[in-house]
């Protein structure tokens, strides 16, 4: 027996926000978390 689920369009459109959102999140993190490192060091200003 096999269910199928309705959705609506606002329930479509709402999961194209989340996975881009997750897209964009996944790519940019990496960069993020390196600026964050980067920052750390400049404060501590090695030389």
């Amino acid at each position: 027996m096999s269910k199928t689920v309705l959705q609506t369009e606002d329930q479509k459109k709402m999961k194209g926000y989340a996975q881009n959102a997750t897209i964009i999140y996944s790519l940019l993190f990496p960069f993020l978390l390196w600026f964050a490192g980067m920052s750390g060091m400049v404060a501590d200003s090695p030389s």
